[in-house]
């Protein structure tokens, strides 16, 4: 799946039962998704890799990993991007939910996410997901505050934000995002947040309310 580009479509890239599938140095631009995976019970998207594809402009989130009661695992996501999507708080960059299906071992390394209308990347559920070396900043641009650069909601566990930032805005563009990263009020357990430059968010770098024991 190389070097496509894609604009003005309901789903840009949509995912429904799928192995193997490497997409790279691909535009989905101005769509209302511009990524959707959505496998239902008894389907899978495993296997997944996709690199230096941009996901931007669009009217909803820009990446929905989600599924219909299938699963999604092994992927591994490099120098993607999702920036300038959505036209409310309730539409990220990137958002990971599983629904009643099953989300794990997703590997996500230099993804950027900035101008969002909501979260950066908005983290529902799922487990063993890494962020490595994100670059996430000035979002929740519909409403200054409100939603945050990397959002974990409550008693999601085992995953790992590792190195990069969320925060500082970029060269000439406000900061309108209210933490770095904040980790939702509930049970999360096992995680780490490491290393990761977390100044300039308008509200504090990180809120960190999981209750988990490790």
């Amino acid at each position: 799946f190389p070097s496509h580009d894609i604009g003005g479509h309901t789903n840009g890239i949509i995912c429904y039962n799928v192995s193997g599938l490497y997409m790279t140095n691909n535009d989905a631009i101005q769509c209302t998704t511009g990524f959707l995976s959505y496998p239902a019970a008894g389907q899978s998207v495993r296997g997944l890799f996709i690199a230096n594809t941009l996901f931007d402009g669009c009217t909803g989130n820009g990446m929905q990993v989600y599924t219909n009661g299938g699963e999604c695992t092994i992927w591994e996501l490099v120098n993607t991007e999702s920036n300038y999507n959505g036209t409310n708080t309730s539409h990220s960059g990137m958002v990971i939910s599983p629904g009643s299906g099953t989300i794990k071992g997703i590997n996500i390394t230099n993804h950027q996410s900035v101008l969002n209308a909501g979260d950066g990347i908005l983290i529902l559920g799922g487990t063993n997901i890494t962020l490595s070396n994100p670059q996430v900043a000035s979002n929740s641009t519909a409403s200054s505050g409100a939603k945050h650069g990397i959002e974990i909601a409550s008693g999601v566990s085992y995953f790992s934000i590792i190195g990069g930032s969320s925060g500082n805005a970029f060269s000439g563009v406000g900061n309108t995002q209210g933490y770095g990263i904040i980790v939702n009020s509930g049970a999360s357990n096992y995680y780490n947040i490491l290393g990761v430059l977390v100044n300039g968010s308008i509200s504090g770098g990180i809120s960190d309310a999981g209750s988990g024991g490790t």
